[in-house]
């Protein structure tokens, strides 16, 4: 246990988890009721580690929940090797825009749309990276399909991730 405590609920959902880890029936049964302990045992959810256990579920609801789709591997070579060539005639400030409607994954690449079937759920808005950003795609995709998704403002296909400053934006498609 701490020398200090957050608080003084934090304090006592200490003590009520000492009081019930060191009890040989794994709940402390005092004589009489003690208002404090129950109070403590209620307020378990500021210990650290119960706080961490928060923490971790919520980013676990949220990857689940990220913007991603899945592609077969023969349409994402496709349109990875079409990617490439566009990504060679832009210029290197100029944004590629990936979304996808719950069907159809697109890529707006300068002038070209690059559009392949996907699977997932519908993403709320495109996700617009810079161009320079994506010089290295991946050229060998060893699944038989492939994930596109969003998580911390960044794109990853497949293992790769691709970090830029720019992020999700509401933008008209192209």
């Amino acid at each position: 246990m701490p020398i200090e405590v957050e608080s003084w609920e934090q304090g006592a959902a200490w003590v009520a988890w000492c009081l019930d880890d060191h009890s040989p029936k794994g709940i402390f049964e005092p004589a009489s009721p003690i208002p404090w302990l129950v109070e403590g045992r209620q307020n378990f959810h500021l210990l650290p580690w119960e706080r961490k256990r928060a923490e971790y579920a919520e980013q676990q609801a949220r990857f689940a929940a990220r913007p991603r789709c899945t592609v077969e591997r023969a349409w994402a070579r496709l349109a990875l090797n079409t990617l490439a060539e566009q990504l060679e005639i832009i210029s290197a400030d100029s944004l590629v825009m990936f979304d996808f409607d719950g069907s159809v994954l697109r890529i707006g690449c300068g002038e070209k749309v690059i559009a392949m079937p996907a699977e997932g759920n519908r993403w709320e808005q495109p996700f617009l990276i810079s161009g320079k950003v994506l010089k290295n795609l991946p050229k060998r995709l060893m699944t038989p399909s492939v994930d596109f998704s969003i998580w911390e403002s960044a794109l990853r296909i497949g293992n790769r991730r691709y970090r830029d400053d720019v992020s999700m934006e509401k933008v008209d498609h192209p």
